[in-house]
């Protein structure tokens, strides 16, 4: 109803996932978009089971099916599946990390995440690597001006798909928020990452 494309679920145990899945697709119907983020909790043999019974409902994607050492495993995931296998966290802070998984394609997408995976710079050299090699890199946010600045750069690449959000608007407390408007992220205007001040928070900081 808010216009959004799609929803993101998270930490299910194997079986119960598997289970809700075809009731889950019947509810929000064909066109909805349905995504998958397992936090590293699987094993290989599980990550295939699920990421079968995935693609059965035609989700969109599959995040984050193991945990983030397992490069080699990833790779041979992404082998084994139809559905894209997005991933991010083996990199921690390291550009490097993310270049050789780009090179490698140990992913079908990868996946950065502000500021856990680097600044607004790495991201933007890893999104740019990943387009040059015809591959999606998705960026995500997690803490304080991570919205702002994903935000930013999704308006700066073309090879991101999605901006993350937990409802019809994001921010920083005490800011104003990201409008999401029918399902489109509105960029701020202002300099910067476009952080704008509420206006009680001003006036309480600047007493008359």
């Amino acid at each position: 109803d808010s216009g959004l494309f799609g929803y993101v679920m998270r930490g299910t145990r194997e079986t119960d996932l598997i289970d809700a899945l075809p009731a889950l697709r019947t509810a929000v119907g064909d066109g909805f978009r349905l995504l998958y983020d397992a936090e590293q909790q699987f094993e290989m043999e599980q990550a295939l089971h699920v990421g079968r019974a995935l693609e059965r409902i035609d989700a969109h994607w599959f995040a984050e099916p193991l945990r983030d050492s397992d490069v080699t495993g990833l790779q041979k995931l992404s082998d084994a599946l139809e559905i894209p296998v997005v991933a991010g966290a083996f990199m921690g802070d390291a550009i490097l990390a993310g270049t050789r998984a780009l090179s490698t394609r140990a992913v079908d997408r990868l996946r950065v995440e502000i500021p856990q995976g680097g600044g607004i710079t790495a991201a933007l050299k890893l999104a740019r690597g990943a387009e040059a090699l015809q591959m999606n890199c998705e960026i995500d946010w997690s803490v304080a001006t991570g919205p702002h600045a994903a935000a930013q750069l999704l308006g700066a690449v073309r090879n991101a798909e999605f901006f993350a959000t937990d409802g019809a608007a994001a921010g920083v407390e005490g800011f104003n928020d990201l409008p999401i408007v029918n399902g489109q992220l509105v960029l701020p205007s202002e300099p910067g990452l476009g952080l704008r001040l509420i206006e009680s928070v001003q006036l309480s900081q600047n007493p008359s």
